[in-house]
């Protein structure tokens, strides 16, 4: 009784099946007999759905005279599943209506003899872990500070996307060598076009220092494009606060015999700056990469003004370890030789990006580059005599 019962509701839905068909589109009574072209006769065999119907498969070496629409083959392949074992089938409509508005799915014409689903999409993961941190160490004074410092910066961020917008937060700790502290909190913003080999930056910064004698703040913000070869940066940065005005720390009043006296007084600010910089990358492997770069400065503020040109080197170990040498000059601070050496742990190879790269092979490290940051601090004391 019991097989005589399944037999019905099998012979039932196919029936079903047949009228639908005959009144939405072609008929598909052939749909289990054997196809003619050109008097050769093709038997089809069809693959049962094992978790849905966008997975439905024609076998490619049985059925080399087959032309028939995705939408049909999926049709077919469920009517063989439903009278084969006797599995569930979504309704033809339902089908053809998932098929013509999802095609991304996989459901696509049939050409020649094969039908295959298309992969899922690769999941991206959109929580912003750190990315990069980078433990380094500048040896000797520098634009606007007289002694070298140690420094921390973490690069935090989503898993980039070509052809998305890309958020990063950078934090950056220092420590100087005559015990004073710094730190820099900032954002950028990186797009990854499709159709073009670069990568288009932005970034906002404060950066907070602590000087000899007062503390100081300072805004910054800039503009980049990288490439695999070269790349451009530019940025601006200003003084904010007490930075930006006197800056007034100390006054000494020295008295003389025969009433005559000396009036020193000393301020500490920080001085605006804008600078330009274009890159090379001479050699580029996955084991060395050697970056050279060179651009022009301008300082200005309310004591002096200037303009200075500054080059590096950089040659790289990987993604792993560096060197920058340095060299700079202006009237305000001379010729300034300087070495940073920088070790780095590429966090962003720990994931689904170690073997994916930007546009046009722009390299992870490129893209969760950290910015380069400076502040130009300057004390400067005045005599005032009565004689």
């Amino acid at each position: 009784m019991k097989q005589v019962l399944l037999k019905l509701s099998r012979l039932t839905v196919l029936l079903a099946l047949f009228f639908i068909e005959n009144i939405r589109g072609p008929p598909l009574v052939d749909a289990l007999q054997p196809i003619h072209k050109d008097g050769v006769e093709c038997h089809v065999p069809f693959t049962s759905i094992d978790r849905g119907w966008e997975e439905a498969a024609l076998p490619s070496e049985e059925t080399d005279c087959l032309q028939i629409s995705a939408f049909e083959a999926l049709v077919r392949a469920q009517l063989h599943a439903l009278m084969c074992s006797g599995g569930w089938m979504p309704h033809p409509a339902y089908i053809r209506a998932r098929a013509d508005s999802e095609p991304e799915l996989g459901v696509s014409p049939l050409v020649g003899s094969s039908y295959a689903a298309a992969p899922p999409p690769p999941r991206v993961n959109r929580i912003p872990y750190p990315k990069r941190i980078d433990v380094g160490h500048v040896e000797g004074k520098g634009i606007g500070y007289e002694v070298g410092y140690s420094q921390l910066a973490v690069v935090l961020g989503p898993e980039y996307q070509v052809g998305k917008f890309l958020p990063l937060g950078e934090l950056r700790g220092m420590a100087y060598d005559d015990g004073t502290l710094g730190a820099n909190v900032g954002f950028i913003g990186r797009y990854l076009p499709e159709s073009l080999c670069q990568v288009y930056g932005f970034n906002l910064f404060y950066d907070f220092r602590e000087g000899p004698h007062l503390n100081h703040s300072q805004l910054g913000g800039g503009l980049e494009v990288l490439s695999r070869r070269w790349e451009v940066h530019a940025d601006v940065n200003f003084g904010v606060g007490r930075s930006s005005r006197s800056g007034h720390y100390q006054t000494c009043v020295y008295d003389y015999p025969g009433d005559f006296h000396a009036v020193v007084k000393c301020y500490e600010f920080v001085d605006s700056f804008v600078d330009a910089r274009a890159g090379y990358y001479p050699v580029v492997s996955d084991l060395f990469q050697l970056y050279v770069e060179a651009g022009p400065y301008y300082i200005f503020g309310k004591h002096a003004s200037a303009f200075g040109g500054k080059a590096s080197i950089r040659p790289q170990l990987s993604d792993w370890f560096s060197v920058v040498g340095s060299v700079s000059h202006d009237p305000i601070f001379d010729t300034i030789w300087q070495v940073n050496v920088v070790f780095t742990l590429p966090l962003y190879n720990f994931s689904s990006l170690k073997n994916k790269t930007g546009p046009c092979g722009v390299t992870n490290r490129q893209i969760y580059q950290p910015i380069d940051r400076d502040m130009i601090l300057r004390k400067r004391c005045c005599w005032q005599f009565n004689w």
